[in-house]
């Protein structure tokens, strides 16, 4: 009623008095005006009282003011009452339609009340968030605000209110309507960009809960690439949360599962302390689930803003493409969930930007590896992995972008094609890390990923088994969800059939955890390998072979029920019902810890039963069959006896029953005439090899079948011992080269056949000798059989060259006999068929004690030590193509295999290696090179097991305390150490034999694998490089090895030293020994390296320049990330600490470049006799020059007229030695390259002619032009910084041909006086020519006959 009242009487007073009534009353009644709004604004009705207030203010200056002041004293009182948020606005709203009417001066009071309330926080409501941007907007219009110090315009003065509020210190917790303000003030770029930085200063001490609103607002705010400033501090922001809650995540949560504080009073006061203060540590700290939502719903913000403003997010791509060199900025967790939240946005650019980081980051863990350099620049490396473990663990259900975008980024990086620059196979390893943690950590991805992952693998391409691979993580880790898709995985065994066979075979093996738990899937692989069985073609027969073998590792022995798989597979596991088991019944299957039925031997029976028609097939099936028999049987040991007798019963079809007829095989069944070939049908050895492997290993030997077996190897090895060539119809004195089809290639095959009986059985004797079942004597038998054999190889390989000389010289003379010769390169001892595991232990029988007789014969048997040791080089070698694919996957049997081999070797032959060599010269470099294949495998390929095998091998002769033996590093050390004086009498003895030539490279390649593994930051060996150094100095070095000893020496310094001196020394020891080409420069070295001598010149000037090659690309992958760098911190907010890190990296760079440019200066300057070899040093000082050039780009745009950037970091130091004696040392170069290819122009040929002028117009005119591109960029800085740079640099007239001095001189002489000084015509080309040739402003002596003038 009140209300009403006085409504009705200020309306009632306006329309009843005049005008000078109505100001006056006005005047009179302000307080009255403020206690009706006082009274009235928390009720509706409050902007009729509004409306109806300031209609009764004119536009006079008395009015404005009582207005302005009505106006402050309601937004004061609005924010002391608690009022509804949209009447607030619209109170705010009136006040702003307002706000034309008042003159500039009352404005001005407005915007400091707004800017007041700011810095004060005295307004809840923060009204100023809306008043102050029309404010600032009405006053920009104005030509001039007054101001206490002054007028400025309109324009200026809401930058200074701008610049006053980003200066103030202000509550953080207005952070958000203060960002929405400034998204309502239109500002320019360079304003903009300030009050980003404000803000983002002051996000870290912003509540997490505020963080999304805020984002909100910032994301309308940038524009024109300012989001980089918004996502970096974002992504420090989040990283600074998760650093809070790793802590405490996982024991917050059990301490809750116990019953919180109620949990207290039960237990012990010890325990209840401990409790209390573990909740003190968690005042402060966030909870993980927050955070994560918080993150979530700035992440949606973010794709919401990449929708609206495509044009913003496309150029924060491109900064991240920019950067790509320093990939720890794409590669923050932060930044990765933002890529991947747009990459269905922005999808080809978003993964190739990331595949390029991923690769720069794999190739600077490379560089950083062998440069220490580098590894005091480059940061440490990261473990790209674990980051994107964190991604997807933050990844709940509501970021199904990133899991999408993450999986498209893996297959992105699994498609990579093997080339050298994109390092595939890191690409393929992360990829397939990233599906196998997707899936694990989230399931409903296993569809989608099952589904691509088949694409794949379907449609081929350079290699799939990266996609094999994660299928078969699939189907081993989460086999009942991969059953729930069984429509999948049907597809791929529909197409089984049509992909190659090694992808087939892979697939099959991936799927072999699904065989044993499915029913449905285990028939249809058993119909499709029937197929593939019965096709036509090896490859599929031999993956059908595959698939029954890994069918059998699964099939266990266990039921007694016999009948057929068809008979009860549907009622196991029907095919159209979902599978009861769960995942952890799975898994003990999987691990045969629990009776399955369905796993019986009727299943084995029919498996046997078609693996026997493998015995109609090929060679190769047959091969591949005996191959993997041994791995089946290790799997499933209840089909022992079943499988021993079948292959028995087919091995005695090959073996005489008269154990007097010699040779006890029928070598004639093994062998097959199919056209004009002789082929082998039955590998006998191998299957004679595998059948032994099985009875000398199984647990079960006593039964009657493997009595049987071991009756007939027995019989074998017996016959084998006694036969001689005759029995095998062969004969020395034979020519079998030209003899008629087919019978040498009868002969031939039989002697391939008996070389793989020989070796079976060897391996069953050597097997039993370590059981101590027999003794050495019959191995001894068996070996001189073979060596029977090899040394018929040889006498007909040594005829069969001389007939391959001889057939050249009687090619025109008349044959008309047609025959198929054999060719010499056919006649060979054919590849072994032994593994390791035999190796292994014969080695460790000859190199043990013992008291019998034969055993000692056979240990000094000198040609089957060096026969063993063959073996294991050859089958060494045979893996090193497949150890990264199978090495991984094999037991931790197999890995102790070659750890016990190696220690072998080690304890036998290398810590004493001259005693080796003394007794068995051979035997000690083939240990040498079999030691040398595995401490490579140890170091590259599987290095995890590289401690372990250092403690093997030094186990009993470490001569480091006990405390450091575990040290891998001095251990390394040690081995280093005592190899070295091997090394050096190697290097320096002057072998005869070839096979002592090799020694000093293989310790050399031994020593650098040791090396290159141990962690110089943390060790520090001077013994090594100062012993490495030492051998540079001997003089006695065989010239063969001096580019292999200086090679290594160099790397190794480059590796531990982060400036060494040697290679500067070397470089002038090698001109000083050679002679400079400008015969001025005086050289001096601190050290004496005698191993430049004059025959080994040209090498080590060859090795210099390849490691200047080095070093020039380090510089440049330097060079690279300090653009990158210097990009992203630009965009940092306190990027002051991450300039001061950039100066240091730009002030190594300088001097490194420094430190190169006098070592090419003095390579340059070397007067080589063969001049072929400086189109190295042309190229290096391109590259240099080109480096250089971009070098100065990068300090003209950091430069200006107040800070030149390259003062602080030695720069001019640089541009002085490439300036001017690097670039008189090049020109020297040219013309002494030159002179010397005129003066052996008559001894070339037009071909050697072609190659010089090809030289000529390629690698010289480029570094030219690189030179003169470098004068021009340090003119253009010069001039950008007011420095004379050019008083550092050698100005030049460039031109296309250049006037030699000596000739010019010598054809004046011979000119008459008078003709000189008459006024004789002459040609006007020669004044013009005098013109041009100008000398260089900071020329030397022009009469030099070393001196070019082509920089004239």
């Amino acid at each position: 009623m009140y209300r009403n009242k006085t409504i009705s009487s200020l309306t009632n007073a306006e329309d009843c008095e005049n005008p000078s009534q109505q100001s006056l009353r006005v005047q009179n009644s302000n307080e009255e005006f403020e206690e009706l709004i006082r009274k009235n604004i928390c009720k509706p009705e409050i902007t009729k009282v509004l409306d109806k207030i300031f209609e009764t203010f004119s536009d006079s200056d008395a009015c404005q003011l009582k207005r302005r002041k009505l106006v402050e004293s309601t937004l004061k009182e609005l924010a002391k009452v608690n009022v509804p948020s949209g009447q607030a606005n619209t109170i705010v709203n009136r006040i702003i339609s307002d706000i034309p009417r008042y003159s500039k001066q009352h404005l001005v009071k407005l915007v400091e009340f707004c800017v007041a309330n700011i810095r004060n926080d005295d307004d809840p409501i923060h009204s100023w968030k809306d008043l102050l941007p029309v404010l600032l907007e009405t006053l920009e219009n104005e030509k001039y605000v007054t101001l206490s110090h002054g007028e400025v315009s309109g324009k200026e003065y809401k930058e200074i209110i701008v610049k006053d509020i980003c200066n103030s210190r202000w509550d953080v917790n207005i952070l958000p309507p203060l960002t929405k303000m400034f998204g309502d003030v239109a500002l320019d770029k360079t304003h903009r960009s300030m009050v980003l930085k404000s803000l983002c200063s002051a996000l870290p001490r912003l509540p997490l809960d505020q963080v999304p609103s805020f984002v909100y607002q910032a994301l309308k705010l940038c524009k024109d690439k300012d989001n980089q400033k918004l996502l970096s501090a974002l992504s420090k922001y989040f990283e600074n949360c998760y650093l809070k809650t790793v802590v405490i995540s996982s024991d917050e949560q059990d301490f809750e599962e116990i019953g919180g504080y109620s949990y207290l009073c039960n237990v012990s006061f010890d325990s209840a302390f401990r409790i209390l203060m573990y909740t003190f540590t968690l005042v402060g700290t966030i909870s993980l689930k927050e955070v994560q939502e918080n993150e979530s719903t700035v992440l949606y913000h973010v794709y919401q803003a990449a929708r609206l403003n495509h044009e913003n997010m496309r150029d924060f791509i491109r900064f991240i493409k920019q950067v790509s060199y320093a990939p720890e900025y794409m590669l923050q967790p932060f930044m990765l969930a933002v890529l991947m939240t747009v990459s269905s946005i922005y999808e080809d650019q978003i993964y190739e930007t990331l595949r390029t980081g991923i690769v720069n980051d794999s190739l600077e863990k490379s560089k950083r590896e062998c440069s220490a350099w580098l590894r005091q620049l480059l940061p440490p490396p990261r473990n790209i992995i674990e980051i994107i473990r964190r991604v997807i663990e933050s990844s709940n259900k509501d970021r199904h972008l990133i899991l999408k975008g993450l999986t498209d980024l893996a297959f992105t990086l699994m498609k990579v094609e093997q080339k050298s620059k994109n390092n595939a196979t890191v690409m393929w390893h992360i990829g397939s890390d990233i599906i196998q943690e997707i899936i694990k950590k989230r399931h409903e991805t296993v569809p989608a990923v099952l589904q691509e992952l088949i694409n794949k693998i379907v449609s081929g391409g350079t290699s799939t088994t990266h996609y094999t691979g994660c299928l078969k993580y699939a189907c081993r880790e989460l086999s009942m969800i991969v059953l729930d898709h069984q429509a999948l995985i049907m597809t791929i065994l529909e197409r089984l059939l049509f992909l190659p066979s090694t992808v087939a075979s892979q697939v099959l093996n991936a799927m072999s955890p699904l065989m044993h738990v499915s029913a449905n899937i285990r028939e249809n692989i058993l119909l499709i390998l029937r197929k593939a069985l019965y096709r036509k073609g090896v490859s599929k027969r031999q993956m059908a072979v595959t698939g029954f073998l890994e069918m059998l590792k699964y099939s266990k022995m266990y039921s007694r029920d016999n009948y057929r798989l068809s008979q009860h597979s549907n009622s196991s596991f029907p095919s159209n019902s979902r599978s009861m088991l769960t995942q952890a019944t799975l898994e003990s299957n999987s691990q045969g810890e629990r009776f399955t039925p369905q796993f019986d031997k009727s299943l084995c029976y029919e498996i046997l039963d078609i693996l026997k028609k493998c015995f109609t097939f090929e060679f190769e099936v047959r091969l591949h069959l005996y191959e993997g028999l041994y791995d089946a049987i290790t799997k499933n040991p209840g089909i022992i006896e079943i499988l021993i007798d079948m292959f028995l019963s087919h091995l005695n079809l090959y073996v005489e029953t008269d154990d007097s007829i010699l040779p006890p095989v029928k070598f004639d069944l093994c062998i097959e005439i199919h056209g004009t070939e002789v082929v082998l049908q039955e590998p006998i050895g191998q299957l004679i090899f595998a059948l032994q492997k099985i009875c000398v290993n199984s647990t079960a030997r006593y039964s009657n079948v493997f009595e049987k077996l071991r009756d007939t190897l027995e019989l074998l090895c017996k016959g084998m011992a006694a036969t001689q060539l005759e029995h095998l119809n062969l004969d020395n004195g034979i020519d079998y080269l030209h003899e008629d089809f087919p019978k040498p290639q009868r002969k031939l095959k039989t002697l391939d056949a008996s070389f793989a009986v020989y070796e079976a059985l060897m391996a069953y004797r050597i097997v039993e000798w370590s059981k101590g079942n027999t003794d050495g004597s019959q191995i001894t038998d068996l070996f001189k059989g073979y060596t029977r054999l090899t040394d018929f190889i040889r006498a007909q390989s040594t005829k069969a060259k001389k007939a391959d000389g001889k057939s050249k010289k009687d090619k025109e003379t008349n044959n008309t006999t047609i025959k198929k010769p054999i060719k010499s390169n056919d006649i060979k001892i054919p590849t072994t068929i032994m593994d390791l595991t035999v190796i292994r232990d014969c080695l460790s029988l000859l190199f043990s004690q013992s008291s019998t007789q034969d055993d000692n014969v056979l240990r000094k048997n000198q040609d089957f030590c060096c026969y063993i040791l063959r073996t294991c080089e050859q089958l060494l070698q045979h893996s090193r193509p497949f150890i990264n694919d199978s090495l991984h996957t094999k037991s931790k049997q197999c890995i102790n295999t070659y750890i016990d081999i190696g220690r072998l070797l080690y304890q036998n032959f290398l810590l004493c290696l001259n005693d080796a060599f003394s007794k068995n010269e051979r035997a000690a470099v083939l240990a040498l090179q079999c030691f040398k294949e595995i401490s490579c495998w140890m170091c590259t390929s599987i290095s995890s097991e590289l401690p372990a095998f250092l403690n093997s091998i030094l186990g009993t002769r470490s001569r480091v305390s006990q405390k450091s033996s575990s040290n891998v590093d001095s251990q390394l050390e040690e081995i280093i150490l005592s190899l070295k004086p091997h090394l050096k009498a190697a290097l320096v003895e002057d072998a005869e034999s070839e096979e002592k030539k090799k020694v000093a490279l293989i310790l050399l390649e031994i020593m650098k694998q040791f090396s290159y593994k141990i962690n110089f930051e943390k060790h520090t060996s001077d013994k090594i490089l100062e012993g490495m150094r030492k051998m540079l100095e001997e003089e006695d070095i065989q010239t063969s090895n001096v580019p292999a000893i200086v090679q290594f020496f160099l790397e190794l310094e480059e590796y531990a030293r982060e400036y060494g001196a040697t290679f500067n020394d070397i470089c002038l020891e090698l001109c000083k020994k050679v002679g400079t080409i400008d015969g001025v420069t005086e050289l001096e070295t601190n050290r004496e390296y005698k191993i430049v001598r004059d025959d080994t010149v040209l090498p080590i000037y060859n090795t210099l320049n390849n490691h200047i090659k080095e070093k020039l690309n380090n510089s440049s992958c330097l060079f690279m990330r300090l653009k990158a760098e210097d990009n992203v911190a630009r965009t940092m907010i306190d990027g002051e600490e991450g300039m001061d890190n950039l100066k240091e990296k730009e002030r190594h760079l300088c001097k490194h470049l420094s430190y190169l440019a006098q070592v090419l200066h003095t390579l340059a300057n070397t007067a080589m006799k063969s001049i072929s070899c400086t189109d190295a040093t042309f190229k290096n000082l391109h590259s240099l020059y080109h480096l250089l050039v971009y070098l100065t780009k990068y300090f003209c745009v950091k430069s200006s007229n107040q800070n030149a950037a390259f003062q602080a970091v030695k720069f001019i130091q640089t541009v002085q030695l490439a300036g001017k004696p690097l670039k008189s040392a090049f020109y020297n170069l040219v013309a002494y390259v030159e002179e010397n290819q005129n003066e052996s122009n008559s001894k070339t040929d037009s071909y050697a002619q072609r190659n010089k002028i090809l030289k000529e117009t390629k690698v010289i005119p480029r570094v030219v032009y690189e030179i003169e591109q470098f004068n021009k960029e340090i003119l253009l800085l010069g001039k950008r910084t007011d420095i004379p740079l050019e008083n550092y640099i050698k100005h030049s007239v460039t031109r296309d041909f250049r006037i030699k001095n000596v000739e010019l001189v010598e054809a004046l002489e011979r000119l008459d006086a008078s003709l000189l000084t008459g006024t004789s015509t002459h040609d006007p080309s020669e004044t013009s020519t005098s013109h041009i040739n100008e000398a260089d402003s900071d020329s030397e002596d022009t009469t030099s006959p070393k001196r070019t003038r082509m920089e004239d």
